[in-house]
């Protein structure tokens, strides 16, 4: 199933907090905004600020800007609901933090309106001094949800891609299904800020060669969140890739051009799906790229039909990957 959903679905018709979300939504079909009993959603800054402080994804100070760090939180619980990681807090992401909100409030015996005001930090204090191995602090963190019995993170994860070790042995499928959590849940581009991969614990940069990274399960010494065009390519000597033919291609494989090969400040990097003809003259690639606005799954002339250097993108083969 996808990684990527609506976050209009509804889990469960028979719980109370679900009949509370059932309503609510009925709400939006009604009358095209999102209204909760006594308040509207989270969708001034301030109040998606509170929201992401009171489920301890921000710590900032709550002062109504939603500045990097504000965005940081926003991807933040994008990535653990499913949502397209992009920072903007959107409709879907507004709609999503108000339901989470209700639901802590419900399961802490709180007022159930979607504001993580006075009363509801109050009432998660009680129910966290309650609990030993929990610091009472009136805010819905992984443990306190935990203990509430709330799904905090609800992004399905495809079975089979989690990994045990880094830079280990992959499969081909792998390589796949793991390439294929973004492009189900859409990253926007970014050489600079970073998101999940399948692995709660581990983020990647949002680039093209960090994207690959990402898919393989690979990571470079120097770098904690992927590695660079210039040091995929087998000439940097990291002893990562080798040159094939196209012939040899399989999926999983990349396609690369570096800066220089492209004259230009940046070279380019994507993953191969599979050839769309059998003559072999175009192929799906799996990319991570600002002329997307980020990772996308589309259909390319061979080498690279869209970039004006394209006849410089050479194919290449991880060397960890399985058949």
């Amino acid at each position: 199933m996808s990684a990527h959903r609506d976050a209009t679905t509804l889990r469960s018709p028979f719980s109370r907090r679900q009949t509370l979300r059932a309503a609510t939504l009925a709400g939006v079909a009604a009358a095209g905004a999102l209204l909760v009993p006594g308040r509207a959603s989270a969708s001034t800054p301030l109040e998606i600020q509170t929201s992401l402080w009171g489920l301890y994804y921000y710590h900032g100070a709550r002062d109504g800007e939603i500045a990097e760090k504000s965005r940081s939180a926003v991807r933040a619980f994008q990535a653990d609901r499913g949502l397209m990681v992009d920072g903007d807090p959107g409709p879907l992401t507004q709609r999503e933090l108000t339901e989470v909100v209700r639901e802590v409030q419900d399961a802490a015996g709180a007022t159930v309106d979607g504001d993580y005001g006075p009363r509801t930090v109050s009432a998660v204090q009680e129910v966290q001094a309650a609990h030993d191995d929990l610091k009472a602090d009136g805010r819905a963190g992984a443990k306190t949800m935990a203990a509430m019995d709330i799904t905090r993170v609800t992004a399905e994860i495809p079975d089979g891609i989690l990994l045990d070790s880094w830079n280990a042995s992959i499969s081909r499928d792998t390589v796949i299904a793991r390439a294929m959590t973004w492009v189900n849940a859409k990253r926007s581009y970014s050489m600079k800020t970073t998101s999940r991969g399948p692995e709660p614990h581990k983020k990647w940069r949002m680039d093209c060669s960090a994207f690959v990274s990402m898919a393989w399960g690979a990571l470079p010494r120097e770098s904690s969140t992927g590695f660079t065009t210039t040091t995929l390519h087998p000439d940097a000597g990291k002893g990562i890739t080798e040159a094939i033919s196209q012939d040899e291609l399989l999926p999983g494989d990349i396609m690369l051009i570096t800066a220089e090969e492209r004259n230009r400040d940046h070279g380019h990097v994507g993953i191969f799906e599979r050839w769309a003809d059998e003559a072999h003259t175009s192929w799906v690639i799996l990319e991570q790229a600002y002329s997307t606005a980020g990772t996308a799954r589309r259909t390319i002339g061979y080498p690279y039909s869209d970039d004006p250097a394209g006849a410089g993108y050479k194919p290449y083969r991880y060397l960890r990957i399985t058949d």
